[in-house]
């Protein structure tokens, strides 16, 4: 009886933010940029990519297609660290009902977003392989790079 009221406390209790490296974050996702969002109370910053700040071109489609996906479904994240602002830097995925989707790459072949190396450490190859994403949309002149000089 007493394991059952133990876990009924638990299942009923409101989930712990986050603390530390490893930790796994589901729920559904609010956007507060195109790089950042908030999960189940805990601010996120997408791993690996960099999209325009507030008052940057690109921002507006940035964050609205970070809306749009979070409409899809929830977002399982992934915690590699922390960063300056306190935020989670996470790897993030939408739980569709078909697929799994890795948020930060879909920005990045869409061109709304950079490959951010700052953090390259924790997870290279990963790294590299949005450095790829990131080069295709580029020669494809896509979304930021569509105001490149050599797009034109």
């Amino acid at each position: 009886m007493l394991v059952r009221v133990i876990l009924a406390g638990l299942l009923l209790a409101p989930p712990a933010l986050a603390q530390e490296v490893g930790d796994v974050i589901k729920g559904k996702a609010t956007v507060v940029s195109g790089d950042t969002v908030k999960v189940d109370g805990n601010s996120i910053r997408i791993y690996g990519i960099d999209t325009p700040e507030r008052g940057e071109p690109g921002f507006e489609k940035a964050s609205n297609f970070m809306r749009a996906a979070t409409e899809r479904g929830p977002f399982i994240c992934g915690v590699f660290d922390k960063d300056r602002y306190n935020r989670h830097v996470a790897q993030c995925i939408i739980d569709a009902d078909t697929e799994l989707r890795d948020v930060g790459q879909a920005l990045l072949e869409a061109g709304l977003a950079k490959a951010y190396t700052k953090y390259r450490h924790l997870q290279p190859t990963l790294i590299r392989w949005y450095e790829t994403v990131e080069a295709k949309a580029k020669s494809e002149c896509l979304g930021l790079w569509a105001a490149d000089p050599e797009c034109r």
